[in-house]
């Protein structure tokens, strides 16, 4: 398992054993850190992380050896210096990241040689790309975007929120690209589903708040979290909602679905296990304090997930049955998934 955290503003990869959660070894980046870490992704033996640092980073996973790193850094922009806060995705060799100066790159996965850049300036929020048959899906601010994946032509983009930045609404998630059909969230607190092949709007659904929360799609419904504190399950086709269920905080992590259950974080502190047909809470963990806004993830058996008490957790998937929560320490929550 690999998580990238900040320790003392300084970020840091760390490998762990994902049975006993002994470190196997750790990467820190040369730069300081202040604002919350990317998802590491990993693919064919390595590791991909953006840093702080304004650049891509590429690791032997199971050494933790650099194999490369890619220089994103644009001091030019303003409001960021051209870092890669979110997750690459990796797709056939290739890796596709998004930066805060508004480039998207496709880099060569083994050698870190650049294959395209699509230049969107003057946009300061991107998230994760999503890449499927063919094309990477990302958004910059208010703007969705489709572009080819092989050449970096742009396919489509839809003006998604509004562009009254006095409204402080933008697209605030990172996309679920499922049978052809392609699911965000903005601040303004809405569900958006795209048409995949043209950007045509199929449905939106209004929450209470900001939609941090990436959606997961599984057998026809879509979950998300919300500023609002409810985990919502829509209709995948249409949008009407199924169920809804309140935590006691707000839902910015991205949840996960395996077996039946839905599991989520959430700023309470807690990891809520649901039944995916019902909503109704099979479980809750909690940790030593703060919110667990870390992507989770399902793996023999556990689940895994960061805290911003300092600690990684590994819990029981099917109970619940986890460690006795620490005390908490200084930190920010590591990132272990996709965001």
């Amino acid at each position: 398992m690999y998580i990238l955290s900040i320790r003392e503003n300084t970020e840091v990869l760390d490998a762990l054993d994902a049975v006993t959660g002994t470190e196997k070894w750790a990467y820190t980046t040369t730069t300081s850190a202040f604002l919350d870490p990317s998802s590491p992704m990993v693919a064919d033996g390595a590791v991909y992380f953006g840093s702080h640092a304004g650049a891509l980073y590429a690791l032997n996973a199971a050494t933790g050896t650099k194999n490369w790193i890619f220089d994103t850094s644009d001091w030019s922009f303003p409001l960021s210096g051209g870092w890669p806060f979110y997750s690459p995705a990796v797709v056939d060799g290739t890796v596709y990241f998004s930066a805060e100066n508004g480039v998207l790159r496709a880099m060569n996965a083994v050698t870190g040689t650049e294959k395209w850049a699509a230049d969107m300036r003057g946009t300061t929020f991107d998230y994760r790309p999503d890449v499927v048959d063919g094309v990477v899906y990302v958004n910059w601010d208010e703007v969705f975007h489709a572009f080819d994946a092989a050449t970096g032509t742009e396919k489509w983009a839809v003006t998604a929120a509004s562009t009254d930045h006095d409204d402080h609404d933008f697209i605030s998630s990172s996309p679920a690209v499922v049978g052809g059909t392609v699911y965000f969230g903005t601040a303004g607190g809405i569900l958006h589903a795209l048409d995949a092949a043209t950007g045509t709007k199929k449905w939106a659904f209004t929450t209470g708040d900001f939609v941090r929360s990436s959606p997961a799609v599984a057998d026809g419904v879509v979950y998300f979290g919300s500023r609002d504190k409810n985990v919502y399950a829509l209709d995948a086709a249409t949008g009407a909602k199924k169920w809804a269920f309140t935590a006691g905080d707000s839902v910015h992590s991205s949840p996960v679905v395996v077996g039946g259950s839905v599991y989520v974080g959430s700023d309470d502190g807690k990891v809520h296990a649901l039944d995916t047909a019902t909503g109704t809470e099979r479980w809750a963990f909690t940790t030593g304090g703060g919110r667990i806004e870390s992507s989770l993830e399902v793996a023999h058996g556990l689940l895994y997930f960061g805290c911003t008490d300092g600690h990684v957790y590994a819990v029981d998937a099917a109970t619940g049955a986890g460690p006795t929560p620490p005390a908490p320490r200084s930190t920010s929550s590591g990132s272990t998934g996709r965001r």
